[in-house]
């Protein structure tokens, strides 16, 4: 995605090219997200990117946050609770950690994070044989605002 996004923001004719990576990065290079940040960053910040980038990360403006409703309008309460959960962790964690964490029975757990994983909502990372899972820091923000 490294060129394509860059062509996001260029069309956007943002400055602080140098800084354009580290965007990319927070907004997991997907164009959308990068297409609504790089509009609200030519609109409140000049197009200055670096500018931007000075504020807490991420920010979601109205128009992602719409975007970030429409799956989690379709989320089961597992797959929810997991989602919540997982929000709320520092580090990524194993499916067995929910276990004893959430509401649900094993299986609802298990087939919450197949779930959320096959749609593209959890990372996962291999780590010593077993995967662990967590929210890229984009869902996890928008996670943290709907709980509040």
């Amino acid at each position: 995605m490294g060129e394509a996004a860059k062509e996001i923001l260029r069309s956007q004719k943002l400055a602080d090219e140098e800084t354009w990576s580290t965007l990319i990065d927070i907004y997991q290079g997907n164009p959308l997200w990068l297409e609504l940040t790089a509009t609200l960053i030519r609109e409140l910040f000049g197009g200055r990117v670096a500018e931007f980038l000075q504020c807490e990360m991420p920010i979601l403006d109205e128009g992602l946050q719409f975007q970030l409703s429409q799956p989690f309008g379709r989320l089961t309460a597992a797959e929810l609770a997991v989602m919540v959960h997982l929000a709320n962790q520092a580090e990524p964690v194993a499916v067995s950690h929910f276990f004893n964490q959430i509401p649900f029975s094993p299986s609802e757990i298990v087939n919450a994070v197949r779930s959320l994983g096959s749609r593209f909502l959890l990372d996962a990372v291999e780590e010593e044989k077993i995967t662990l899972f967590s929210l890229n820091s984009v869902l996890k923000q928008y996670v943290i605002s709907m709980s509040i």
